[in-house]
């Protein structure tokens, strides 16, 4: 009896050679068998729970809501890989409703208006500015009342006017597009680097101040390269034009120039509803019937002061 042989009885056991096991097909990975050579032969039902086959699951995708944009985020495997540390950013869409109503974000600088006017400066104030073009100068007629606020003159040269007759002789502003220069706070003659100048409307009832700006362009030959400043004289916001010093800035933004000509060009017309409200002689007699029958007045400034160089 051979050396084999006497082991076989005394450990009851019969060597057999290992047989291939055969797993269903995963689609993740293959399942490897790790069971060792001359073991028990293991049944199918147990094959099937030691491979303890996860399927992945699936995640459905929200569906867009109609108007807004949704975030696509990429998975990435989490074993071994290191996020990046940078903001995500978001895009949401924003339309702009036939109504007027847009959608905005936190943090989103908001313009209401395309062209704004210089409003009421506080005594000793001023800013250095350039004449954006020569055909944007415009006046305005109106007329004002404890109960109606600053409205349109509706007299022409063939027809006296209900207001007229009302209110007498009316008021006068003129108006004109300017860029405002981005200067150094108490220093005129010093532009803030790398700063945007601003379109603007400046708006005077001094005819003296008008025709300064006027009579030097013109004085120029029509050349656009000269800079005024305004300062405010008085606590009415009476503004005092003059020549600035030295050579004109106009060269430094030329390249805002063109831009602020295309936009005044396309918003001009909204201008003169910006100095006072728009109105006819039969919306005057309407709304100044409705105004006698009622005494509450909404349009009165502050102690009954008339703002005479801009809106409040």
């Amino acid at each position: 009896m051979t050396l084999e042989e006497q082991l076989a009885m005394a450990t009851g056991t019969v060597a057999e050679p290992s047989q291939p096991v055969t797993t269903a097909e995963v689609q993740t990975q293959p399942v490897v068998n790790t069971a060792p050579v001359n073991t028990v032969p293991v049944n199918e039902a147990q094959i099937q729970a030691q491979a303890q086959v996860v399927q992945p699951t699936q995640t459905a995708m929200p569906q867009p809501v109609q108007g807004v944009q949704t975030i696509q985020v990429n998975t990435m495997p989490t074993q071994g890989y290191v996020a990046p540390m940078t903001t995500p950013t978001y895009q949401a869409s924003m339309p702009t409703t036939a109504n007027g109503v847009e959608q905005i974000q936190f943090g989103q600088q908001i313009n209401t208006s395309p062209l704004d006017l210089i409003k009421k400066m506080e005594t000793g104030s001023s800013f250095r500015f350039t004449v954006l073009n020569t055909t944007g100068a415009g006046l305005v007629k109106f007329h004002y009342s404890e109960g109606l606020g600053k409205f349109a003159c509706f007299s022409t040269n063939q027809h006296l006017g209900q207001c007229c007759k009302d209110l007498g002789e009316p008021k006068v502003r003129y108006y004109l597009p300017v860029m405002v220069y981005p200067t150094m706070p108490n220093d005129l003659n010093t532009i803030i680097p790398n700063a945007t100048p601003t379109l603007k409307v400046l708006t005077l009832w001094d005819a003296d101040a008008f025709d300064t700006i006027a009579q030097t362009i013109f004085a120029n030959n029509n050349d656009l390269n000269v800079d005024f400043t305004a300062k405010c004289t008085d606590s009415y916001g009476r503004l005092r034009i003059d020549v600035a010093r030295g050579q004109s800035f106009r060269p430094q933004i030329e390249s805002f120039i063109q831009q602020a000509n295309q936009t005044w060009e396309q918003y001009k017309d909204i201008v003169p509803a910006k100095i006072r409200k728009n109105m006819d002689e039969q919306q005057y007699l309407h709304v100044n019937n409705q105004v006698a029958n009622n005494p509450a007045n909404y349009n009165n400034t502050p102690d009954n002061y008339q703002n005479y160089n801009g809106i409040w």
